[in-house]
Parts: C-alpha cells; sequence; structure tokens
C-alpha cells in the first residue's frame, strides 16, 4: 500500500510539474507580447498620438450657454462688457472643471480667448492665456490646447488674421508669456522648445543680436526632452551648433556636436548635409584640424547627388588632406584616397598629380610647375566661412619640405646640414628648425651634431638590440 500511494503521489507531482511548466510557457509567451507591445508604444511618440487624437465634443447644454453669454457681451454697449463677460465665463469654467468635465473646460477657456480676440483686446487676451493655465486643478490637456492654440496666432498665416498678434511688441509678449506657462511642465516641453527657438530667431533676424540668442537657446537642454521627435531634436541641436559657431564659442560648439549621434543622421539626409557644413566651419577656424576637415569633405561627397559637388568636395577634401599633420592615419587615408578615388580624380589631375608627389618616396621640388601653382593660388576651401585663407599656400611650402625631410631620412642614414638644406632649398638655420619641431612632432628620429655640421637619421645599434632584432 505505501508503495502504491508513493508511487501514485509521484505521478500526481509529475502531472502538477507539466501542467506548471505549461502554464510557466504560456505565461512566458505572454509576456514577450506584452514586451513587445510595450516596445512599439515606447517607439511612438506620447505627444505625437495625443495630438492626433481628436478633442471630445462639448455637451450642447454647454455650448449654448457659452454662445449666449458672447451674444449678449458683443451686442452690449457698456464699457465693461468685456471683463463682465468673461467674468462669468470664468464661473462657468470653474464649475465644469469641479466637475472634472474636459471637454467642457476646454471648450469654454477657447471660447474666452476667442472673444477677447473679437473685441480686439490684445492685453486681456495674453493675461486670460495665465490665469487660465493656472487655475487650481486645472486639466493637462486644456494648458497644452490653450499654448498650441495660441501658437497659432505667431505665424503669419495662422488664421488668416493680419491685425492680429503681428507687430514685434505683441509677439514678444506673447512669446515670453506662453513661456512663463509651459515653465515646469514636462507635458508641454515640446512647445516650450518651440516657442524658445522663435525668441532667439526674432533676436537674430530683427535686433543683428547673436550673442543673445545664443544664450536663450542654450538654456534648453534638448537632449533630455524624451517627448520630442528625433528628427525635430537633431534640428534644434544643429541650430544650438550654428548659434554657437556664429558667436565664436567654439568649445561650446563641440560639446552641442558630440551630442548629435551619427546613427540617427543616417536617416535624416538633410540634417546629415547640415551637420557636415557645419562641422567644416568648426574644424577649420577652431585650431586649424585639417584631418577631420578632410574627413567631412569626403563625407559629404558621399551625400551629394551631382558629380560637379561630389568633384568640389573631393577636391577640397584633398588639399585639407595635404595640410593635415603627418602620421599613419594622415599617410593611409593618402593612398587610399589616390586607389579608391581613380574615375573622379581623373577629371582633377592637378590634385591627382598633388596626391602622387605626396605618396612617392622622392624630393618635391618646390615651386611646383606653372599650372599646378597657378591652381594652388587660386584655390579657397568652400563653405568655411572665411574669404581670405592667406597661408594656405605657406602651409602647403612647409608640408612640402616636410616631405623632402622624411625622403632623405628614407636614404641617408647620415647628412651634413648644409647638403640637406640644399635638398630642401632652404638656409641651415630654417634646416634645423623644420628637423627640430618634426623629431618633437616624434615624425621622424633625428640627432643634430652642430660641431660638426652633421644630422643623423638612425639610432645607434647597442649589441643586445641588435641581439635582441636578430
Amino acid at each position: 500500500m505505501a508503495d502504491g500511494e508513493d508511487t501514485s503521489q509521484k505521478t500526481t507531482t509529475a502531472g502538477k510539474m507539466e501542467l506548471d511548466e505549461a502554464n510557466d510557457e504560456e505565461k512566458d509567451q505572454k509576456e514577450t507580447k506584452g514586451d513587445t507591445s510595450t516596445k512599439m508604444a515606447v517607439d511612438h511618440d506620447d505627444d505625437e498620438e495625443e495630438e492626433k487624437v481628436a478633442d471630445a465634443v462639448p455637451t450642447k447644454d454647454i455650448e449654448e450657454k457659452v454662445s449666449i453669454i458672447v451674444a449678449e457681451t458683443q451686442s452690449s454697449s457698456a464699457s465693461d462688457r468685456l471683463s463682465g463677460g468673461i467674468e462669468r465665463l470664468l464661473y462657468l469654467e470653474k464649475k465644469q472643471r469641479q466637475s472634472e468635465h474636459e471637454a467642457n473646460t476646454l471648450f469654454i477657456a477657447k471660447s474666452i480667448l476667442d472673444l477677447c480676440r473679437q473685441c480686439g483686446d490684445f492685453n486681456m487676451t495674453v493675461e486670460q492665456i495665465a490665469i487660465l493655465s493656472r487655475r487650481r486643478s486645472q486639466f493637462r490637456r486644456v494648458v497644452m490646447r490653450l499654448v498650441q492654440y495660441s501658437m497659432q496666432w505667431l505665424d503669419d498665416d495662422g488664421d488668416g488674421d493680419a491685425d492680429w498678434c503681428h507687430n514685434k511688441s505683441e509677439k514678444l509678449k506673447l512669446i515670453h508669456t506662453l513661456i512663463a506657462v509651459t515653465e515646469g511642465k514636462i507635458f508641454v516641453e515640446v512647445e516650450r522648445a518651440r516657442l524658445t527657438r522663435r525668441l532667439a530667431t526674432i533676436k537674430e533676424r530683427d535686433e543683428h543680436n547673436v550673442a543673445e540668442a545664443c544664450d536663450i537657446l542654450q538654456e534648453l537642454q534638448i537632449e533630455t526632452f524624451g517627448s520630442m521627435r528625433k528628427k525635430e531634436k537633431c534640428d534644434f541641436l544643429l541650430e544650438q551648433f550654428r548659434l554657437n559657431l556664429a558667436k565664436k564659442d567654439f568649445i561650446r560648439a563641440v560639446i552641442v556636436r558630440n551630442k548629435i549621434t551619427h546613427r540617427i543622421l543616417k536617416n535624416l539626409y538633410e540634417l546629415e548635409v547640415k551637420y557636415w557644413n557645419l562641422s567644416l566651419i568648426l574644424y577649420y577656424h577652431h585650431e586649424r584640424q585639417f584631418l577631420s576637415l578632410a574627413k567631412a569633405y569626403f563625407r559629404l561627397k558621399e551625400l551629394l547627388p551631382s558629380t560637379a559637388e561630389q568633384l568640389q568636395a573631393l577636391s577640397n577634401g584633398v588639399l585639407a588632406l595635404v595640410l593635415a599633420p603627418f602620421g599613419h592615419e594622415q599617410n593611409d587615408l593618402l593612398h587610399r584616397t589616390l586607389a579608391r578615388e581613380k574615375k573622379l580624380l581623373e577629371q582633377l589631375p592637378m590634385f591627382r598629380q598633388l596626391l602622387t608627389l605626396l605618396t612617392t618616396k622622392e624630393l618635391i621640388e618646390w615651386p611646383l610647375d606653372d599650372a599646378l601653382m597657378a591652381m594652388l593660388t587660386a584655390f579657397k576651401f568652400v563653405g568655411v566661412v572665411d574669404e581670405q585663407q592667406s597661408d594656405l599656400m605657406t602651409r602647403l611650402k612647409e608640408k612640402a619640405i616636410e616631405h623632402n625631410v622624411r625622403v632623405v631620412a628614407e636614404y641617408y642614414q647620415r647628412i651634413s646640414t648644409k647638403r640637406l638644406a640644399t635638398f630642401l632649398a632652404i638656409d641651415v638655420a630654417q634646416t634645423e628648425s623644420y628637423v627640430s619641431r618634426m623629431v618633437t612632432d616624434k615624425e621622424i628620429f633625428a640627432r643634430i651634431n652642430r660641431l660638426n655640421g652633421v644630422i643623423r637619421f638612425k639610432e645607434k645599434q647597442y649589441p643586445n638590440a641588435t641581439l635582441n632584432a636578430w
């Protein structure tokens, strides 16, 4: 009997375990579906979904009461007719708000603003926006819709009313009021960002105050706005980037630029082109970062559609790469550009010749041939906002001399300083200066013996080092 009971208990336990496993699998499947739906919901913008949902229709009795009050206010000839009508509507709005009827509250609030507009009292309209949004236990949707409704008046073609809020002082007053209303409210952070950008645009365009416009827009931490779409967020960051460049605050511009990821820009063609065009200005004016400048031009070459634009970007990128400090990355990029861009370089023979000179271990004779010198003398980088660019030829000459030093270092272990100066077509003092600078930058190894007038390009080989090399 005991054995039979044990067997039945084991069978029952096994059956329960199978049922538990089946239930667990069903739960896992449900959780997986739930996680998928949650991720899909996260991908959508809550603010955008809320804008798509139409507002609820107010009740008919409220519509009739509001229409009667508005009609009586407009037909009255009393001096305080507007304030009296608004007071009645505010009382009605209070009752609906306390009854937690959102649709009626929103309808009454919009009716109050429309009544102020119809009576032509702009100051009263702005005052009522502030009052309605700060009422006790006001609905979030009511505040958001009032802000969005008021923002339409800032557009020249918002509702066709040419005499309403088209004065600069009125626009500024409305913008400042709406910014104050949206302060500290996450559910209207997108509207606050758009209003702040409008204010910055007015400061820059109308008052020509770039510094103040930059400071105003810089107050927004756009990257923390979760309800803003990625495209609009990138556009805001690029605007901050542009204003910092216009203000010549390059440190802040670098910080803002690093907030934009390339992964997001890949799907936004226009913004990516704008991003790299602004990067050209940053790399050129901030410490002359020619290697990064060349990479920016090469990226633009891949983005631009027409062959003429690609040729222009490639020519600018080649010269920026030539002027970049020597290093493994720069040298590798020189060779890869010459190998990969054969078709486009066939239409740019001068730049192909320049690349060939710098990738061949032969001395470059300076000045170059007349055609190449004429082209380089007239050359100016495109998109860097610098009309003069007077130091390009000086930098190019320095790069040619440094290339010649590296070539000599490849073929000579020891050479007299006068002989090296003859190769470089400069005097002895300049030769020592170039060699010293290249040694400091770790481009070559050299030791200068001034007493004997000899430069040694090869390190001494000690016995232990020779054995280790073997």
